[in-house]
């Protein structure tokens, strides 16, 4: 939902599309650039605290991102976003392989996926309306909403792998 709507928000303001590329480009950054480490981190500390510390992430970032107009602050905001994001699809990853015997392991990931997909394109949508409607504040307590049930989703959640 921010990263979707993060070049809408930096034009609004008068940036110019250098700086939202930047932007968009630091978010990539911590989807994806900061992959390993997260895999580090979930096997040290456990799948559970890196989904939990990613959802976290993810709140902040959410919420950051559309409450000032401020470039830094913004660009902070869509980067947290993105490794909220990395933090909870890599845990989650594994936390999905640690518990899922071998032959279903696949379907599992796959309806992941979907679901990770099918909320990829919902929530941009949801988040356009939000945005138009109610205004920045209001679309930043959105993504926390968002991000809150999958802090509290992974609490009864029960790790049977060593940290």
């Amino acid at each position: 939902m921010g990263m979707s709507l993060v070049s809408i928000i930096l034009q609004e303001y008068g940036v110019s599309l250098t700086l939202i590329n930047v932007s968009v480009s630091l978010h990539v950054f911590g989807m994806f650039g900061l992959s390993i480490p997260m895999g580090w981190m979930a096997d040290r500390y456990g799948r559970k605290f890196v989904i939990a510390l990613g959802g976290v992430i993810l709140a902040i970032g959410a919420f950051l991102m559309p409450i000032t107009a401020e470039y830094w602050v913004i660009t902070v905001g869509v980067f947290l976003i993105g490794l909220g994001w990395s933090a909870t699809n890599v845990a989650s990853t594994a936390l999905i392989c640690d518990l899922t015997p071998g032959p279903k392991r696949g379907g599992i990931l796959g309806a992941n996926d979907v679901v990770t997909g099918v909320t990829s394109v919902a929530f941009p949508t949801l988040g356009g309306a939000i945005l138009s409607v109610f205004g920045f504040v209001t679309f930043g307590v959105a993504g926390i909403l968002v991000a809150l049930p999958v802090v509290l989703g992974v609490l009864p959640i029960r790790e049977t792998v060593s940290k």
